[in-house]
């Protein structure tokens, strides 16, 4: 799963999410490493992860995760 937004691409991929400024060119993992991430959305400053065992947002790219499973 791939979101667009201007020239930033966010990748879910099973070994966490990845982040790319340059349309694809570079890629850089911003975390959940050792998680499986099937689907990424961004919404204004927030990014959206929802993986099998639920959903992890970021406000500063992803810096820090707060799960939303509470």
């Amino acid at each position: 799963n791939i979101k667009i937004s201007g020239n930033e691409l966010y990748a879910a991929t099973m070994t966490g999410v990845y982040y790319s400024s340059d349309r694809g060119i570079n890629w850089q993992s911003i975390g959940l490493s050792s998680i499986n991430v099937n689907g990424v959305e961004k919404e204004f400053n927030k990014l959206i992860c929802a993986t099998k065992t639920g959903i992890f947002v970021t406000t500063n790219n992803g810096q820090n995760w707060i799960s939303k499973n509470e």
